[in-house]
């Protein structure tokens, strides 16, 4: 039921001015200690100010306002690199890497993880973002994914410490992502985050199928120590998209430094806007063949895309075949169908336009603008008065979300440590436009839910000069029923009736919103051990999350609409459904029919919009449990290093 055009798609860029204000643990002097205290504080070291050369070289190489794209990753000693198990030196990789710190996320202000690997180029479009038309209404709108190196989201996978997080993706046809494990980062507080990793296609063999793009690796701070507190508000540069954000993040150390605890929580709103909202979007600019006087080019940008075969407010037809055309395309009409002359639909008056309702009711000419391309069966228009197609589009969706934390942490031997996480988040996306249900031939035939809808000659609703106007088209107009079927050509009875193409804009507005609260607790052991000269490490965790998504999007139920078109009068002249009707068995906001005016746009009572709305509430939920033993280590000392073995 929906229309799907040719319109060219625009990038949506908005300048953000952002406020802050924190406060964290005093700073001390400027050594290696004081870099690392400042990391784990969420601070950023001058490294200008370091006296000494190599240790100022070294400032700027691992952290600080100077750094380089990989500061904030760990020093050159024995690390566990994302994508293995294996301790090796953090340089020893074999498939590119890439590393976001957190001073990188705090400095440019992004509000979620999603945000700041959207910069990055090896990430391509999001199958879900709050950015764009692209949404999922009822099933996903709003939820930010990643899509590492354009392969789709669901080929990313998303881990939290080298641990799988539970998914929100909606398994639904009508989402906008495919089926798969996407985290929506909307769930993980910035304000926790020591910095991201990122690795290409490696992960694969160690993860599964969901790596096969990358994985991407949010390591969260540890042993944090103090109170950051901040606030943040946002406003494109256009004066729309405001936003807010307040986050606060907690941790002390207790047992000289043997155990820690830390506490994060946020609060963060964002409002979106439509393509109305902005002059470039609302223009409706659209790409078509060019004019004859153009030598050129072959495609050319225009304005105002219009569908004048497509109208808010009604246009009436009194032929099952086609659409109301102009008088260019009413020739190629014709001849399609084999007619000697031209094909028109749709009702004219005496002066030969083509009739449409207006606003309020009450018919009023067609004005079909320019013509793009050589005129055939179905033609955009730039232009003109009929359905501007670029309303009904957004670019930015409405994001309400907030989330708490708590990490923790004892090391209970010096060679083993207690771990522990709890989480807990809500989202919530409202989808503010999309493309509205259509009642046209383009995508139905006469009687069919997308097809026109038939209507009485003597529905009640409709003025003794629309009547007159209708009934002088089906006795005069060569395309009608009567004249070219001889009636109703199913029946053969006479036409008493008409048709009507409607984009129904003021029934179904596309306003729709997802909902997702998500749960997830983490409990474990880690550490090392000898076997002779080898180190080796272990760990054991149990993973638990849950998420359940839920939707909201108004429906229209297709028999309670025909129902409450189908009007008529009683005894005392008051409009009502035709008697004899079956209500849908389909919950709607009421049962009881309530007759409904389709001439114009608004015209319908609140009754009759009750009567044929149906609220649709999707809910899914994913549950995860994963339990891990693992050990690793070396087996025996090789020339070009320790062969090193995983287990579990």
């Amino acid at each position: 039921m929906r229309l799907f055009s040719s319109a060219s798609r625009f990038t949506l860029s908005t300048s953000v001015l952002a406020l802050g204000a924190a406060w964290a643990s005093p700073a001390a002097a400027q050594t290696e200690q004081a870099q690392v205290t400042a990391q784990q504080a969420n601070t950023a070291v001058e490294c200008s100010t370091i006296a000494d050369p190599a240790a100022r070289k070294k400032c700027v190489e691992t952290q600080g306002v100077n750094a380089q794209p990989t500061s904030g990753a760990p020093t050159q000693e024995s690390i566990v690199v994302t994508g293995s198990r294996i301790k090796r030196p953090n340089f020893e990789t074999l498939e590119p890497s890439v590393v976001v710190n957190s001073a990188a996320i705090e400095q440019r202000g992004f509000q979620t993880v999603a945000d700041a690997l959207n910069e990055q180029p090896t990430f391509g479009v999001p199958g879900s973002s709050p950015v764009g038309g692209g949404q999922g209404g009822a099933f996903g709108s709003g939820q930010s994914f990643v899509n590492f190196l354009g392969l789709g989201s669901q080929r990313t996978l998303v881990l939290v410490n080298g641990r799988r997080f539970v998914s929100s993706n909606t398994a639904s046809i009508f989402g906008p992502t495919a089926t798969g494990l996407q985290v929506d980062l909307n769930a993980i507080n910035t304000k926790l985050i020591d910095r991201v990793e990122t690795i290409a296609i490696g992960g694969a063999p160690i993860y599964g199928s969901d790596a096969i793009a990358g994985t991407v690796n949010i390591i969260l701070k540890r042993n944090y120590e103090g109170i950051d507190v901040d606030a943040q508000s946002s406003i494109s540069d256009y004066g729309d998209a405001p936003g807010y954000r307040v986050r606060g993040l907690v941790g002390h150390n207790f047992a000289d430094g043997r155990g820690n605890v830390t506490v994060a929580a946020e609060y963060n709103v964002s409002k979106g806007f439509t393509n109305s909202d902005r002059a470039l979007t609302a223009r409706g600019q659209f790409y078509g063949t060019c004019p004859d006087s153009d030598t050129v080019h072959s495609q050319c940008l225009f304005d105002s895309l219009h569908y004048p075969a497509l109208s808010s407010y009604g246009v009436p037809t009194v032929s099952y075949y086609s659409y109301v055309v102009n008088q260019q395309q009413s020739q190629v009409l014709g001849g399609a169908l084999g007619l000697p002359g031209a094909f028109q639909p749709g009702v004219t008056d005496a002066n030969g336009n083509v009739l449409q309702f207006g606003p309020a009711g009450g018919l009023t000419p067609i004005d079909f603008g320019q013509i793009i391309g050589t005129p055939g069966i179905f033609n955009q228009f730039s232009g003109g008065n009929g359905f501007d197609i670029a309303t009904t589009g957004q670019l930015l969706t409405d994001v309400k979300r907030y989330n708490t934390n708590l990490l923790a942490q004892f090391q209970v031997t010096p060679n083993v440590r207690l771990f522990g996480e709890g989480w807990y988040a809500y989202s919530k996306g409202t989808n503010l436009r999309a493309q509205p249900i259509y009642n046209t031939s383009i995508f139905g035939n006469p009687g069919d839910p997308a097809g026109p809808i038939l209507l009485s000659i003597n529905n009640p609703y409709l003025t003794a000069d629309e009547r007159s106007a209708l009934v002088n088209a089906i006795n005069n107009n060569p395309a009608s029923d009567q004249n070219l079927f001889g009636g109703n050509p199913f029946t053969g009875a006479p036409q008493d009736y008409f048709y009507l193409t409607r984009a129904n804009v003021d029934l179904y507005p596309g306003k729709a919103s997802t909902a997702t609260s998500l749960y997830r607790f983490v409990g474990g052991l880690d550490g090392d051990y000898h076997v002779g000269w080898r180190d080796f490490t272990f760990e054991a965790v149990a993973n638990f999350g849950r998420s359940r998504t839920v939707g909201h999007s108004p429906e229209i139920v297709w028999q309670n609409f025909m129902n409450a078109a189908n009007a008529t009068t009683d005894a005392s002249g008051n409009i009502i459904c035709t008697p004899g009707y079956t209500n849908a068995n389909i919950k709607t906001l009421s049962s009881t029919c309530a007759p409904l005016d389709l001439f114009g746009t608004g015209q319908a009572s609140q009754a009759a919009l009750n009567y044929i709305t149906a609220i649709a509430s999707p809910v899914g939920i994913n549950k995860q449990h994963v339990f891990t033993l693992s050990t690793a280590g070396p087996l025996f000392h090789l020339p070009g290093g320790d062969l090193g073995i995983a287990a579990g």
